[in-house]
């Protein structure tokens, strides 16, 4: 097998893999690396049920020392007892970010690239998990850092489950102190 074949094949494999496992898996594309020893608690939570019993809620920490590591999550469980469909403008079941009033904030870990297109999700009827490892600094240097104070963490999701137009947003606040 030639290098140029074997790397088409490698290639193949990791899109079919994306494939076969979700977006969610390969959804972060800016340097989405994992915290080392997760310090904080994740103390708050919103949540909110959309279709038939699918339930939704984001938890993060209240207070992040600016510069450092921490974790928010998202926990996706179908009550229904049946696999429900969700259809998607995007790979992605969500848009998670962290905002500075109406400024999304571009934290390490939470800038995502998510081509617009129609994708169809089917959730069976069990509890997912997915964390997000993010640093409370600025992707890039060149940019102002971030001020201490309350942030917004935001899960957006917008779904089409059974033809009907679901819109909601899930928030909690953390507030990012000085050293």
């Amino acid at each position: 097998m030639s290098v140029s074949t074997r790397a088409l094949s490698v290639c193949a494999s990791v899109l079919l893999l994306a494939l076969l496992v979700g977006c969610d898996a390969l959804a972060d594309l800016g340097g989405n690396e994992p915290a080392p020893n997760e310090p904080y608690d994740l103390t708050v939570a919103d949540s909110t049920t959309v279709g038939p019993s699918v339930k939704i809620t984001l938890r993060s920490p209240d207070t992040v020392a600016l510069g450092d590591a921490f974790e928010a999550q998202t926990r996706l469980h179908n009550q229904s007892g049946t696999t429900v469909n969700v259809v998607t403008g995007t790979p992605a079941l969500y848009d998670f970010g962290v905002y500075d009033g109406p400024e999304r904030v571009p934290l390490k870990g939470t800038v995502t690239y998510r081509p617009q297109v129609q994708t169809e999700h089917d959730l069976p009827p069990v509890e997912r998990t997915r964390e997000f490892q993010i640093q409370a600094e600025r992707i890039s240097d060149a940019e102002e850092p971030i001020g201490p104070g309350p942030h917004t963490a935001q899960l957006a999701l917008k779904w089409r489950v059974d033809g009907t137009l679901i819109q909601d947003t899930l928030d909690t606040t953390i507030v990012f102190r000085e050293e």
